[in-house]
Protein backbone atom coordinates (compact mmCIF):
# COMPACT_ATOMS: atom_id res chain seq x y z
CA UNK A 1 0.00 0.00 0.00
CA UNK A 2 1.18 3.66 -0.90
CA UNK A 3 0.55 6.89 -1.34
CA UNK A 4 1.35 10.43 -3.06
CA UNK A 5 3.10 11.70 0.13
CA UNK A 6 5.52 8.48 -0.11
CA UNK A 7 4.25 6.87 2.67
CA UNK A 8 4.58 2.60 2.14
CA UNK A 9 2.83 -0.20 3.98
CA UNK A 10 3.69 -3.66 3.40
CA UNK A 11 2.65 -7.02 5.25
CA UNK A 12 3.48 -9.94 4.55
CA UNK A 13 2.37 -13.60 5.96
CA UNK A 14 4.25 -17.00 5.07
CA UNK A 15 2.93 -20.10 6.43
CA UNK A 16 5.57 -21.41 9.20
CA UNK A 17 3.43 -25.28 9.36
CA UNK A 18 5.98 -27.04 7.78
CA UNK A 19 9.44 -25.70 8.82
CA UNK A 20 8.40 -24.35 11.90
CA UNK A 21 10.80 -21.68 12.36
CA UNK A 22 10.90 -20.10 15.79
CA UNK A 23 11.51 -16.58 16.07
CA UNK A 24 15.36 -17.09 17.48
CA UNK A 25 16.37 -18.65 14.36
CA UNK A 26 14.48 -16.23 12.22
CA UNK A 27 16.48 -13.82 14.37
CA UNK A 28 20.03 -15.35 13.72
CA UNK A 29 19.20 -16.28 10.22
CA UNK A 30 17.42 -13.53 8.09
CA UNK A 31 19.99 -11.62 5.92
CA UNK A 32 17.97 -8.75 4.10
CA UNK A 33 18.56 -8.01 0.44
CA UNK A 34 19.33 -4.25 1.31
CA UNK A 35 21.52 -1.77 2.89
CA UNK A 36 20.52 -2.17 6.72
CA UNK A 37 21.08 0.87 8.98
CA UNK A 38 19.86 -1.01 11.86
CA UNK A 39 18.99 -4.31 13.65
CA UNK A 40 17.85 -4.72 17.26
CA UNK A 41 15.70 -7.28 19.19
CA UNK A 42 12.49 -5.75 20.49
CA UNK A 43 10.52 -7.71 22.84
CA UNK A 44 6.71 -6.41 22.94
CA UNK A 45 3.25 -7.98 23.59
CA UNK A 46 3.62 -10.16 20.37
CA UNK A 47 6.52 -11.63 21.81
CA UNK A 48 10.25 -11.30 20.70
CA UNK A 49 10.70 -9.27 17.61
CA UNK A 50 13.25 -8.88 14.94
CA UNK A 51 13.43 -4.97 13.98
CA UNK A 52 15.32 -3.35 10.76
CA UNK A 53 15.79 -0.06 9.22
CA UNK A 54 17.23 -0.16 6.01
CA UNK A 55 17.85 1.96 2.64
CA UNK A 56 16.73 1.15 -0.50
CA UNK A 57 18.19 2.85 -3.14
CA UNK A 58 15.32 3.50 -5.86
CA UNK A 59 13.77 1.28 -3.46
CA UNK A 60 10.21 3.19 -3.62
CA UNK A 61 6.95 3.13 -5.55
CA UNK A 62 6.98 6.52 -6.24
CA UNK A 63 9.30 8.02 -9.02
CA UNK A 64 10.38 11.62 -10.20
CA UNK A 65 10.33 13.11 -13.57
CA UNK A 66 11.78 15.90 -14.90
CA UNK A 67 11.24 17.78 -18.33
CA UNK A 68 13.71 18.79 -20.18
CA UNK A 69 13.24 21.04 -23.43
CA UNK A 70 9.43 20.39 -22.91
CA UNK A 71 9.77 16.49 -23.31
CA UNK A 72 9.19 14.16 -20.20
CA UNK A 73 12.85 12.56 -19.70
CA UNK A 74 12.69 8.95 -17.85
CA UNK A 75 11.53 8.58 -14.67
CA UNK A 76 13.56 7.34 -12.02
CA UNK A 77 12.28 5.86 -8.72
CA UNK A 78 12.82 7.41 -5.72
CA UNK A 79 14.89 6.17 -2.80
CA UNK A 80 13.32 4.71 0.61
CA UNK A 81 13.74 4.42 4.04
CA UNK A 82 11.34 1.58 6.27
CA UNK A 83 11.39 0.45 9.50
CA UNK A 84 10.47 -3.28 9.28
CA UNK A 85 9.32 -6.08 12.20
CA UNK A 86 9.52 -9.87 12.01
CA UNK A 87 7.01 -11.62 14.57
CA UNK A 88 5.26 -14.90 15.09
CA UNK A 89 1.41 -14.45 15.69
CA UNK A 90 -1.79 -16.34 14.35
CA UNK A 91 -2.59 -20.23 15.71
CA UNK A 92 0.33 -22.00 13.64
CA UNK A 93 2.28 -19.44 14.38
CA UNK A 94 2.65 -17.82 10.59
CA UNK A 95 5.57 -15.43 10.26
CA UNK A 96 4.59 -11.65 10.02
CA UNK A 97 6.60 -9.17 7.83
CA UNK A 98 5.10 -5.32 8.29
CA UNK A 99 7.11 -2.81 6.88
CA UNK A 100 6.49 1.10 6.96
CA UNK A 101 8.69 3.06 4.41
CA UNK A 102 9.03 6.62 4.04
CA UNK A 103 10.17 7.67 0.36
CA UNK A 104 12.70 10.74 0.24
CA UNK A 105 11.26 12.73 -2.03
CA UNK A 106 14.79 14.30 -2.59
CA UNK A 107 12.97 17.99 -2.46
CA UNK A 108 15.28 21.10 -2.42
CA UNK A 109 19.09 20.75 -3.82
CA UNK A 110 19.40 17.59 -3.25
CA UNK A 111 19.44 14.85 -6.25
CA UNK A 112 16.33 12.15 -6.05
CA UNK A 113 19.64 9.71 -6.28
CA UNK A 114 21.26 11.21 -3.25
CA UNK A 115 20.10 10.62 0.91
CA UNK A 116 22.36 12.11 2.94
CA UNK A 117 23.11 10.51 6.43
CA UNK A 118 20.92 13.69 8.31
CA UNK A 119 17.93 12.78 5.85
CA UNK A 120 18.33 8.84 6.55
CA UNK A 121 18.23 9.53 10.19
CA UNK A 122 15.28 11.67 9.90
CA UNK A 123 13.47 9.06 7.71
CA UNK A 124 14.23 6.53 9.29
CA UNK A 125 12.73 7.52 12.69
CA UNK A 126 9.36 8.67 11.08
CA UNK A 127 9.55 4.80 9.49
CA UNK A 128 9.54 3.91 12.93
CA UNK A 129 6.68 5.89 14.30
CA UNK A 130 5.00 4.94 11.08
CA UNK A 131 5.29 1.36 11.81
CA UNK A 132 4.71 1.65 15.85
CA UNK A 133 1.47 3.24 15.21
CA UNK A 134 0.06 0.71 12.30
CA UNK A 135 1.22 -1.92 14.34
CA UNK A 136 -1.34 -0.79 16.98
CA UNK A 137 -3.79 -0.80 15.08
CA UNK A 138 -3.38 -4.92 14.14
CA UNK A 139 -4.74 -7.78 15.73
CA UNK A 140 -4.09 -11.19 15.03
CA UNK A 141 -6.61 -13.70 15.76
Amino acid sequence: MSDDFGLVYIVLITANAKSKLSIDEIIRNFQPRYELLNRKVVNTNRGKELRLISFRKGGSLITSQSIESGKRMEKQPLNLIDATTIFLAGKDNDIFEVTAGVTDLGIGEDSPEMTTKEEQERLAQLAEEYLEEFLAGVLVK
